[in-house]
């Protein structure tokens, strides 16, 4: 279950750090987007 969240973050590595907050929430807006445009 960790190395899921930790695939797609091993890229964020070096931002995780520096805005570990902005790095989660930007996933979730997009999320919504592709939900919308599937609806």
């Amino acid at each position: 279950m960790s190395a899921a969240p930790v695939a797609p973050l091993a890229p964020l590595a070096p931002l995780a750090p520096i805005a570990p907050l902005p790095a989660p929430q930007r996933p979730q807006p997009c999320y919504d987007v592709y939900m919308h445009m599937s609806l």
